[in-house]
């Protein structure tokens, strides 16, 4: 009867236990899968973070060749006024030793042009020193004229090379001068004896516009003036020797005419000129000359200049080879910022994709509201269920007790032999138990599986719904992944061919630089020779020059003498005491 009473309370607890047993298996599942969730997001983040880590790090070294190119931008951008300061300076200096040097062949050549220059350097000393104050100096040096027109005025006026004197005891003191040391004769205009000449000095019309030659010359003393007209008179300028003949020819009154190319047309219609053209007559370049101690001057200015010339071109070569350098690494320094920014451009799109990835991590491992309803139910069931395993089991335990104190009493009374019936029977008691116990705990396995597999299933179908949108985001980002590789692809083989370009571009500047240095090492023995062959040549131009003048100076004089033979009645009689 007390085992027949315990057989209902097991049974209950059996049945008590299994519920237990498949809520807890059913809160487990859901446990794990929050788990499972947890480590997606965690994995997620991880990816994310390292992503992170890896595009800092690529940013601070992109900033670093940002500066570094700014840097080097800046310099090339500095260094370039230099150059041109350089290169302006270098050629300041070269105009400066050029016109130095031209002073410097002018005052040799009028120092070795022979006994005119001779005769002027004494007059013009004569002037300086006060010994004959009356002397004005060399008609030539007294004005200038217009650059177009100096071989016209240097071939048509032959008194350039005169001597002006204000009164006739200068040109007398002068010509004492002359005779004391040897110097020969010099041909003198006196200014106070050509006063008459005034009136003709007024601007007159001239034909086939045509100039006065005279109108043209610019003196620093007006009182200059009257001896450039006496050398002159009314003898007109023209462009080509076609207008210059129907001037001189064309008209009622004859004139005297020269081109500006140095051809002279007379009123008699004879010609001159036509050979190498006469320039420099007019101005300073032939008047007093160069003393020894102001040629060694300009001597040292030259040499000086030249030293300054040779610092500036090797300080611009300097400056032109570090801008090239600096330009290089420049170029350098930008293709690996432009290499840079593609790539944090490529890890912009990667940080999407991973962002994209823990977002559905996130929202993956969230359980929803029934499962989170479910929880809390499940958790009230087992403490629920709880209870009624200790309830069960202390009916249990009393219903035990109570057949144990029985079956001693029995024993008790039977002996030995039911003990020995009675060990078997628990025996076998416990092996009914233990499969009782074992077909239960199956029973409530299958149950417990079975509700979690409906559970997993239905998990699945949501699982399965979101990783088909998984794959829909994954293939649109290995599309784009992929145009972003393709397009990376084709800027790297542009970049190659680039790279191909500037290797034979740096190839033949190698071999320019390499012919440039031989080219150096000829032109530098070109140089020595050629300064060999200068001086050859300088010592031929003045001896060349010398006889060129002293021809000059003969045909000249010849001209002079020509048109004084036609004023020679009109000069005497204006000189009645000479």
């Amino acid at each position: 009867t007390a085992k027949r009473g315990r057989e209902p309370l097991a049974q209950a607890l059996a049945g008590v236990l299994s519920e237990q047993q498949l809520a807890e298996s059913e809160r487990q599942i859901l446990a794990d899968k929050a788990a499972k969730g947890a480590a997606a997001v965690e994995s997620a983040a991880a990816s994310l973070a390292s992503h992170d880590e890896t595009v800092a790090r690529s940013r601070a070294e992109f900033d670093g060749h940002a500066a570094t190119s700014a840097e080097l931008q800046a310099k090339l951008a500095a260094s370039r006024p230099r150059a041109e300061a350089l290169e302006a300076e270098a050629a300041r200096l070269g105009e400066e030793q050029r016109a130095a040097a031209a002073k410097l062949e002018e005052g040799v050549a009028a120092r070795s042009g022979g006994s005119m220059n001779e005769r002027l350097r004494a007059l013009m000393e004569a002037k300086r020193n006060g010994s004959i104050p009356g002397l004005v100096g060399r008609l030539g040096s007294l004005g200038s004229i217009a650059p177009e027109y100096d071989c016209a005025i240097s071939t048509a006026c032959g008194p350039l090379d005169w001597i002006v004197v204000r009164d006739t005891a200068a040109a007398q003191q002068s010509v004492e001068l002359l005779r004391e040391r040897g110097l020969g004769v010099a041909t003198f205009v006196v200014l106070d004896k050509q006063a008459h000449l005034e009136k003709r000095m007024a601007p007159i019309e001239t034909p086939q516009g045509s100039r006065r030659l005279f109108d043209l010359v610019q003196c620093t003393d007006p009182a200059h003036r009257v001896a450039f007209y006496f050398a002159l008179h009314d003898t007109l300028v023209c462009g080509d020797k076609k207008l210059a003949s129907d001037v001189a020819m064309g008209g009622a009154k004859r004139w005297r005419v020269v081109t500006t190319d140095g051809v002279v047309i007379n009123p008699s219609g004879t010609m001159e000129g036509g050979g190498k053209p006469l320039r420099g007559r007019m101005g300073g370049a032939q008047s007093e000359g160069l003393s020894e101690a102001e040629l060694a001057k300009l001597r040292k200015q030259i040499d000086a200049l030249g030293s300054k010339l040779d610092a500036v071109k090797a300080e611009r070569a300097a400056a032109q080879s570090e801008a090239r350098e600096l330009q290089k690494e420049a170029k350098r320094a930008q293709t690996v910022h432009n290499k840079q920014a593609m790539q944090l451009e490529a890890a912009a799109a990667q940080r999407a994709a991973l962002e994209k990835r823990l977002d559905s991590a996130r929202a993956a491992s969230q359980p929803s509201e029934a499962e989170v309803a479910r929880l809390a139910e499940l958790a009230k069931e087992i403490k629920a269920l709880g209870k009624r395993v200790g309830e069960g089991e202390k009916k249990v335990g009393v219903a035990d007790a109570t057949l144990a104190s029985l079956q001693e009493q029995v024993l008790a009374v039977g002996g030995i032999k039911l003990r020995a019936q009675k060990s078997k029977v628990e025996t076998l008691g416990e092996q009914v138990s233990g499969l009782q116990q074992a077909v239960t705990k199956a029973e409530v396995g299958l149950e417990s599986k079975t509700a979690a597999q409906a559970k997993l299933e239905a998990s699945l179908s949501k699982q399965q719904a979101a990783a088909e949108g998984l794959e829909r985001q994954v293939r649109e980002l290995e599309e784009g992944l992929k145009k972003l590789e393709d397009d990376a692809f084709e800027v790297h083989e542009r970049f190659k061919a680039c790279e191909q370009e500037k290797a034979l571009k740096e190839e033949a500047l190698r071999a320019l630089e390499a012919e440039y240095e031989a080219f150096k090492g000829v032109v530098a023995k070109v140089r020595v020779l050629e300064v060999d062959i200068s001086t050859q040549i300088d010592d031929y131009k003045r001896a060349i020059k010398e006889h060129t003048q002293k021809v000059q100076h003969w045909a000249q004089k010849l001209r002079a003498l020509r048109e004084t033979a036609a004023q020679n009645a009109e000069l005497l009689s204006s000189m009645p005491g000479a």
